[in-house]
């Protein structure tokens, strides 16, 4: 791409930043709310306590990779190798950057 400060891309990647970032925090307020008020109960109930969990962990460890991609390509706008296919160096596609602004890959190398 031609500009090297991506201005577009930085404004979505930071909205991104913000909205997981928002995220993560209801969501860990939530477990952190569900895990004060639970209830002693029976084998049944703990066991739907324990997928709860274990489904809201798995959403965070999600959400994190995410952040951590966004992040990423924050960095990447920053030190100019934003929009470049991470395997050969090539352009990425500027409608898939456009569409996916953390991608590493061109479409070629997507897979």
């Amino acid at each position: 791409m031609a500009d090297n400060d991506h201005p577009a891309a930085r404004t979505a990647l930071q909205a991104r930043l913000a909205d997981l970032d928002a995220q993560l925090a209801r969501l860990r307020g939530e477990m952190s709310a569900e895990r004060d008020r639970q209830p002693a109960g029976d084998v049944e109930d703990a066991a739907l306590v324990i997928t709860d969990e274990n489904t809201d962990d798995a959403l965070i460890s999600t959400l994190s990779d995410d952040r951590a991609a966004v992040e990423a390509a924050l960095g990447r706008i920053d030190d100019g190798s934003y929009g470049q296919c991470e395997v050969d160096g090539g352009p990425i596609e500027p409608a898939r950057l456009a569409a996916r602004p953390q991608t590493t890959r061109c479409v070629a190398h997507a897979a």
